[in-house]
């Protein structure tokens, strides 16, 4: 676990990553997916609190239903991608805490009636959480990372499922 990695894995990961802003017309599969998202929930959080909800967007109509919230310099290469992940951040994780974080009985009373502290550790650690995203580069993924106006329109997008 401590054997540091090798030049060309921090070439690949850090120094030599770039956002990419086209791809290949190559699908995205289930399992590549699955390996994202076994990927990104270990980023570090704090008391195990894991906020960051992952939404994988693949079909035609799912992109459809993206699209109001794309700004319009992302647009065409955000369609064009065979697979988009929206980062998303569950402001009511601490509904979760007593099955992730057992050690300390009272930890969904720390956060709940607390707003703002809630609110701020749900986007610190979901935040810490999405850099794992990043870790598709280890899988030879390309990484396109933006952000639109989907602070104000991410919810009424995600009123309805959108992966398919």
């Amino acid at each position: 676990m401590n054997t540091p990695l090798n030049d060309q894995a921090c070439r690949q990961l850090f120094t030599e990553a770039r956002t990419q802003n086209g791809f290949l017309d190559q699908p995205v599969t289930e399992d590549q997916l699955k390996a994202i998202w076994d990927l990104a929930k270990w980023g570090p959080t704090s008391m195990n609190c894991l906020p960051m909800r992952l939404v994988f967007v693949k079909s035609a109509a799912a992109k459809e239903r993206l699209k109001p919230a794309l700004a319009e310099g992302n647009l065409a290469k955000t369609m064009a991608a065979p697979a988009t992940i929206i980062v998303a951040t569950d402001y009511a994780f601490y509904e979760r805490m007593t099955r992730l974080y057992p050690a300390i009985a009272g930890a969904r009373a720390l956060f709940a009636g607390n707003e703002s502290l809630a609110g701020a550790t749900a986007f610190r650690n979901a935040t810490l959480q999405g850099i794992g995203v990043k870790r598709l580069r280890k899988n030879n993924l390309a990484v396109n990372l933006h952000n639109s106006n989907i602070i104000q329109s991410i919810r009424p997008v995600l009123s309805c499922p959108l992966a398919a």
